[in-house]
């Protein structure tokens, strides 16, 4: 994709501004697809989830009740509060920056993950077959299919994430070379980055100046603060 905007056109554009107006359509698609996933299926965990408080309540313990897998996910997600990096360890026992619980590692998507999470908790619970249980350990296995469906939303959120910064950078790559925009560096405090020294991180669609992205990415770093994304040099 980066070469169909940079090089040649793609299905029957006539320059690569137009190569990455069909991108970014294409990027915009996939990611209204993935979050209205992600949508659908915290509507079904959470009925599934309400399902089991009500129904099997004799298999639960109080602190069963308060800390299902979907009740733990809810919250990691919800602590709007917290930072998307927290300081941790490294094998070697260096302080190093990690994710934090329930965070994607970009704070575009974070916002977007908890409005979607939030409408899926608000209206009506959605219908939901209950599981066939073959085995005398209800409460067990409707917990396990519940963890089933709270995987399910983990890896939707990562996607998410990708989905999110995979557009940002088309856009970028396009606002840019159509000099939509006025690139503003935020480690420099430079309100107007020349465009012979503008420079867009592929891994997640940020700008900057070219040496401030650069000495950014010597350690593997965004230089936008929340953005926990690998750089590569």
């Amino acid at each position: 994709l980066i070469k169909c905007s940079s090089h040649f056109d793609l299905a029957g554009g006539a320059s690569a501004e137009a190569a990455c107006d069909r991108i970014v359509g294409v990027r915009q698609e996939q990611l209204i697809s993935c979050r209205d996933n992600v949508l659908e299926t915290a509507k079904i965990a959470r009925a599934k989830d309400k399902l089991l408080q009500k129904d099997d309540r004799e298999y639960l313990t109080e602190a069963q009740e308060k800390t299902t897998f979907f009740s733990k996910w809810l919250n990691e997600i919800m602590a709007m509060e917290s930072a998307s990096r927290a300081w941790g360890h490294d094998e070697e026992g260096d302080d190093v920056y990690t994710i934090a619980e329930g965070k994607t590692g970009d704070q575009e998507t974070d916002t977007m993950l908890r409005e979607t999470v939030s409408k899926a908790m608000e209206g009506q619970l959605v219908d939901t077959t209950p599981m066939a249980i073959e085995t005398g350990d209800e409460g067990k296995v409707r917990r396990l299919e519940i963890r089933e469906y709270v995987h399910k939303l983990r890896q939707l959120a990562k996607e998410l994430c990708g989905r999110v910064r995979s557009l940002r950078y088309f856009k970028a790559l396009r606002d840019v070379q159509l000099q939509r925009i006025f690139v503003k560096c935020i480690e420099c405090k430079n309100d107007n980055v020349p465009t012979e020294e503008q420079a867009v991180l592929s891994c997640c669609g940020h700008v900057g100046c070219l040496r401030c992205v650069s000495a950014r990415a010597y350690k593997q770093e965004c230089l936008v603060p929340g953005c926990a994304a690998v750089v590569r040099e």
